[in-house]
């Protein structure tokens, strides 16, 4: 609170944040994911409150504190949820599924495009798409044998998940909760050790199948990396850093592969000004 007074002037436990990003995964136009709304909104964290909140005043028409325009984005958000309760019953299934998925869902720069950028992090071989599926299978065994010695890591992961979904996913808000998929997916490994020397080959198969099942639903693919877009934030840092030339070789690259984009020589027109 004291941290918000001094930033903004407010004594608010939140500031207009966590309306907006209720908002950004639970509305009519959202897929489950970090998603452009209808009206424009910049990507970057420091400013994206403010032009919720700007939005949000040109509705009502009169000023907004941030925490005043949190509330409102609430609203809209269980608006939607009161009208549309199917579609967002889909939604979160929708965005629990995205949670399991391999694929590292960007939210500013695209692990992807930076991987492209610096080939050292090719190295890396294992994955969410390895850790995935093999947390599955060692949730699933763990539950057979439930007890309190892992109640408090099936408590967290599933509260994160729970937390997480009813917002919306990205990679980078998985972190947090990586450690204990790891340590499932560690477990779902030793199961299949245990199964092979207990010579259990009727549950081996029965596993088998099930790794081979999950790791084809985690790795369906619901995105694909955006390199135009990243190429675009990209010059926008070098043109906030006084590098024009850079900028303007981004730019052009980012038009190269995708022409069709406004916003991209909507930025470039402004560096010819």
């Amino acid at each position: 609170m004291l941290r918000n007074y001094f930033v903004i002037g407010q004594l608010a436990l939140s500031v207009g944040s966590s309306g907006m990003n209720f908002y950004i995964g639970n509305n009519p136009y959202a897929d489950g994911a970090y998603g452009k709304m209808y009206f424009r909104a910049v990507s970057n964290p420091a400013e994206q409150a403010e032009s919720f909140r700007q939005e949000a005043i040109r509705i009502l028409k009169r000023d907004l504190s941030y925490s005043e325009s949190s509330d409102y984005w609430y609203k809209q958000s269980f608006d939607f949820i009161k009208n549309k309760p199917i579609k967002w019953i889909k939604l979160l299934f929708r965005k629990f599924l995205l949670f399991w998925n391999s694929f590292e869902i960007r939210m500013n720069y695209d692990y992807y495009f930076i991987k492209h950028k610096f080939p050292l992090l090719k190295i890396a071989f294992v994955n969410f798409s390895i850790i995935a599926p093999l947390c599955i299978i060692g949730l699933i065994f763990s539950i057979t044998q439930f007890s309190r010695k892992n109640m408090l890591l099936f408590f967290y992961v599933f509260s994160y998940v729970l937390a997480l979904i009813l917002f919306f996913v990205t990679s980078e808000y998985r972190y947090p909760v990586i450690w204990s998929l790891i340590i499932f997916a560690s477990y779902g490994l030793y199961c299949f050790y245990e199964k092979v020397k207990r010579r259990e080959n009727i549950k081996l198969a029965i596993a088998i199948s099930g790794l081979f099942f999950f790791t084809y639903l985690t790795s369906i693919r619901y995105y694909h990396s955006d390199f135009a877009h990243n190429l675009r934030n990209f010059a926008s840092k070098f043109y906030e850093k006084g590098h024009t030339e850079e900028a303007i070789q981004h730019y052009l690259e980012a038009i190269r592969l995708k022409p069709e984009k406004p916003d991209t020589y909507y930025d470039l027109g402004t560096i010819y000004l």
